[in-house]
């Protein structure tokens, strides 16, 4: 190899390095203009055509991302990181569960000597098979996360997360635990260790881990599209309108109030403390028994932050606010979710 390709190389290295880390920083623009001038240097370089198919997902273009992908794997059908992407976007955006279990097991034989890599593959080979309702492979996948040094908590997080949701709770400890280790800060980590206490009978750890996760929630800042409260208490009104008008007339003694997320108290007390919103009070089918106490005020609970911190975007934020507080609404009326639809509240 002479000094001029090496030198290249270098280059291009570098250009990358610099598109992915503005990209990180949400300027897309800096990180298109880095990737223009990676691609000056051939334009059938997996690393260039993996660093297009990222900035096509920050547009929103995942058919073109998808394509840059699988033509980087064409290129190099060794090049792991591309293959890896392609796991993620055909799963998590554009539902090809297939597809991305594909992916999974052409990675898998390149990750031998890459832990991190391989921890990352088996997670979402894991998460495909679970949307294929094939929980015993799902759990196998996970199992094989065992003994792998990884130090990116972030990755060991969703680990523990998949294994919620497979009810493997002891992969779920041992994944939450890692990540704690490596980062005592995590607030995803603390979250989810906070549902394997309160599976495993502990609730006093269970509210530790969960007023940890309040705690470190409330540090973080909020997204550049979030509402003022002004804008958000207009648009639960809005969808208060949108109920019929013998469901307005009942809700008219149920306060609506929000807050940013709950209480210390209420987290104490057991309350979920990243619970999207909450109805307090006595739903209507069991007002005026026969307790002579007066019933407790009744209101719905809407967490602002909370709401931000589930959401991606401003539409999809005003959609959950609507969402959520028709949710807390069939609680008043003593409803399950089924029945939403059968007053109106669908």
């Amino acid at each position: 190899m002479s000094a001029d390709t090496c030198d290249c190389d270098h280059e291009l290295t570098d250009l990358v390095d610099e598109a992915f880390g503005l990209l990180e920083e949400g300027d897309i623009e800096g990180a298109e203009k880095a990737c223009q001038h990676a691609a000056s240097h051939g334009t059938e370089h997996p690393e260039v055509l993996t660093l297009a198919g990222c900035i096509a997902c920050e547009r929103g273009a995942y058919e073109d991302a998808l394509e840059n992908f699988e033509h980087a794997i064409r290129v190099d059908p060794k090049f792991v990181v591309a293959l890896i992407d392609a796991a993620e976007l055909q799963l998590e955006t554009l539902g090809d569960v297939e597809g991305c279990l594909k992916s999974c097991e052409r990675a898998l034989p390149l990750t031998d000597d890459d832990p991190e890599a391989r921890l990352e593959v088996l997670t979402y080979k894991a998460r495909a098979l679970l949307d294929l309702e094939r929980d015993e492979e799902a759990r196998e996948a996970l199992m094989a996360t065992k003994g792998l040094e990884v130090g990116d908590p972030d990755a060991l997080e969703r680990v523990g997360g998949t294994a919620i949701a497979l009810e493997a709770w002891d992969i779920a400890e041992r994944a939450f635990d890692a990540a704690l280790r490596i980062d005592p800060d995590h607030a995803d980590a603390h979250y989810g260790k906070g549902w394997v206490c309160l599976e495993d009978g502990k609730p006093d750890a269970m509210i530790h881990h969960w007023l940890r996760t309040l705690e470190l929630d409330r540090e973080m800042p909020r997204p550049e599209w979030h509402l003022t409260i002004e804008e958000f208490e207009k648009v639960a009104e809005e969808s208060l309108l949108e109920l019929p008008e013998r469901a307005r007339t009942l809700l008219q003694q149920v306060a609506v109030v929000v807050e940013d997320a709950p209480a210390e108290a209420e987290v104490s007390d057991g309350l979920d403390p990243r619970v999207l919103g909450v109805f307090c009070g006595v739903p209507i089918d069991e007002q005026g028994t026969m307790d002579a106490t007066p019933p407790e005020p009744n209101s719905i609970k809407l967490y602002q932050r909370n709401l931000e911190d589930a959401c991606s975007t401003r539409e999809e934020l005003i959609d959950e606010i609507r969402t959520t507080l028709l949710h807390e609404t069939a609680h008043f009326f003593g409803l399950e979710d089924d029945e939403l639809e059968q007053i109106g509240l669908g």
